[in-house]
């Protein structure tokens, strides 16, 4: 990238982060959102659009390739005054014709035959300095298609890859962020009908979390930007600059629709609080809620991230018996192959011990039974 272009680029950053700045996302009613406008996945879309070199476009013939550029005199007696011939190879791949020329890859320089030779390389001079102003306008949009490309791929991968759960399994006791496979019981003072679940490992980690105890739906021109009440924010792995939600809270009503996760940040100001939303790609604050309070309006709490697998074991209640509960033991080894185990747990106050877990039924009805669960898997 040669200097010109190199300033033109670093002035078009910052013209756009400064724009992004004096946007406003203004709050709007959730009833003005369009039907059913969160649901569903959308593909990533980037736009590849770039803008034609003003000078190129001059050099252009019907069926050339795209993206070919304009080959660059050289200066120096006797090679300011060298003749430039263009050749075209068409490639049947691409089926375009390739342009290369006597001075390198790309088209002559133009040709300003009526002027003197000194005015002729001042107006080469200015097709460059507006070639590079293009490069450097192309650039920049090359930049923000890519961050876009990036958002869009984060977004997917957390809303498939990741859950999160304010339960807290037998690893509780571990650092956050240190990988873990724990056992969570779901059954604790419910009672259980057939084919619940009882019991199942979990991978993942403990993070620091958030809780929104409101709900808020914003827009800014053509996108949309909402929290959702109770549903949990976590710090992830990759990336610790804020609270990140598993669901999309950031969408465009275009074709297609392009959706995004922008983390939450909690930022206190005097007696209250400020959740932003943070921008995708540049990580400003895009959309806001202010003068929240803790516990009223939402809570820090500790939560854990779970990777969406299949658990490495399982308890299910498979009958509920008059005197027992017969329930399922799934294992899953490394590559996925299960076995189950069938076993019959007695209404005798007795705990039962199912792969290193703990079982005693508390009580029984006609369909339902309560049951105490403690320990943990030693698959």
């Amino acid at each position: 990238m040669s200097k010109i272009t190199r300033i033109l680029f670093v002035i078009f950053v910052t013209f756009y982060i400064s724009a992004c700045g004096t946007m406003t996302v203004v709050e709007i009613p959730s009833s003005e959102v369009p039907t059913d406008f969160w649901k569903g996945e959308t593909d990533v879309y980037v736009s590849d659009f770039q803008l034609n070199d003003p000078t190129v476009a001059k050099a252009r013939k019907s069926g050339d390739c795209s993206g070919t550029k304009m080959s660059s005199r050289p200066y120096g007696t006797p090679a300011q005054n060298a003749y430039c011939a263009e050749a075209r190879t068409y490639d049947p791949e691409r089926q375009c014709n390739v342009v290369t020329s006597t001075f390198g890859e790309g088209y002559c320089p133009i040709r300003y035959s009526y002027q003197s030779n000194v005015n002729e390389r001042s107006l080469q001079q200015m097709d460059a300095v507006m070639s590079a102003g293009t490069a450097a306008q192309n650039a920049v949009l090359a930049w923000g298609q890519n961050m876009s490309l990036q958002a869009q791929n984060r977004a997917r991968e957390i809303t498939q890859k990741y859950t999160l759960s304010a339960n807290i399994g037998t690893s509780a006791s571990e650092e956050n962020q240190i990988s873990v496979i724990e056992t969570i019981s779901v059954s604790d003072n419910k009672s259980l009908y057939p084919a619940d679940l009882v019991a199942r490992t979990r991978e993942g980690y403990y993070s620091e979390c958030i809780v929104p105890y409101f709900s808020t739906t914003g827009k800014l021109m053509s996108s949309y930007y909402r929290i959702v009440e109770g549903q949990l924010a976590c710090e992830l792995k990759k990336d610790k600059k804020g609270y990140a939600p598993t669901y999309i809270n950031m969408r465009t009503d275009s074709k297609p629709r392009t959706s995004y996760i922008g983390n939450l940040r909690a930022k206190e100001t005097a007696d209250t609080f400020e959740i932003c939303m943070l921008d995708p790609m540049m990580s400003i604050c895009s959309y806001k809620k202010s003068q929240l309070t803790e516990p009223k309006d939402f809570e820090f709490l500790r939560g854990f991230v779970e990777e969406v697998k299949a658990p490495k074991a399982a308890v299910t209640i498979n009958e509920i018996k008059e005197d027992s509960v017969i329930i399922n033991l799934v294992v899953n080894n490394d590559d996925g192959v299960g076995s189950l185990e069938i076993v019959d747990i007695l209404f005798d106050g007795s705990y039962y011990n199912v792969a290193g877990l703990l079982i005693k039924i508390d009580e029984l009805n006609e369909d339902t039974a309560l049951l105490s669960v403690k320990g943990q898997f030693d698959i």
